[in-house]
């Protein structure tokens, strides 16, 4: 079941990939950018997606947890689909749409992107296995997963604008892209009228001078403090919920396994 949720996964990455244009994956060439392959990492896309169908039938067909699983994993793909709907909207023409940067999308495009491929399908999928199908219980660990998908993507974006490449695995492209990132968010909050002219003029540059001067207008707005406190926040605001809405023992450790995990992510 493992195998199936990874090849899930790395059909959605490289997708995801191919529409950012992205380069460096984990420490590697990102696959369509490897030699020979280009677009026909598309291809693959598909075969990967197929390919978890076809372990799930093969080995779990005659499991009670075999149908619940496979739409599961239907409803995973068509939600993680939209994600990419609405994160490719934030950009137009190449010209990233500041004025929907809100927190609210931002959310939006965390969840459905990211969130429940990444915490929600294989918490749900060992829940399946353990033949726990409580309705509620399931429910609760859905919105749970929103709260860790937010904390994750919020340091993700930090990390692809302070982190090390080495480090991280990946090369920071999100100014460059005009991604819909928790820093763009924050900054067109709390920026002034010449400050989102500034954004407006560079965010979304492949200019290196435009890139630093966003860089420089986060530093202004004091991002990295407030970054500091909206993790802090986010991670007692999860362990709490854990606490007190995740009745099984089990899932609790689980959970908390998790976060400790989230928490200890750096640049």
């Amino acid at each position: 079941m493992f195998l199936c949720k990874n090849k899930l996964q790395a059909a959605s990455l490289i997708v995801d990939d191919i529409i950012d244009e992205g380069v460096i994956r984990r420490g590697s060439l990102c696959w369509h950018r490897k030699k020979n392959i280009g677009f026909k990492a598309t291809n693959d896309a598909l075969l990967l997606e197929q390919g978890t169908y076809i372990l799930l039938r093969k080995y779990f067909r005659n499991h009670h947890c075999y149908l619940p699983s496979m739409l599961l994993f239907h409803d995973i793909t068509m939600r993680t689909g939209l994600g990419e709907v609405a994160d490719c909207v934030s950009v137009k023409d190449g010209k990233p749409q500041l004025q929907l940067f809100t927190m609210d999308r931002f959310k939006r495009i965390a969840e459905y992107k990211t969130g429940f491929y990444t915490f929600y399908l294989p918490i749900a999928l060992a829940m399946y296995m353990a033949n726990i199908y409580d309705l509620e219980l399931h429910r609760k660990s859905e919105d749970l997963s929103k709260d860790l998908t937010f904390l994750y993507r919020v340091q993700d974006d930090f990390i692809d604008c302070y982190g090390n490449p080495e480090k991280s695995g990946k090369k920071g492209t999100d100014i460059q892209e005009g991604k819909c990132t928790w820093l763009a968010v924050m900054a067109m909050k709390k920026a002034n009228h010449y400050q989102i002219e500034t954004l407006k003029q560079c965010y979304g540059s492949k200019d290196p001078e435009a890139i630093t001067t966003v860089i420089n207008l986060f530093e202004e707005l004091n991002l990295k403090d407030i970054y500091q406190s909206s993790v802090e926040e986010s991670v007692n605001h999860i362990r709490k919920k854990i606490t007190q809405n995740i009745s099984n023992e089990n899932l609790q450790t689980i959970y908390f396994k998790i976060l400790k995990a989230l928490e200890q992510r750096s640049c």
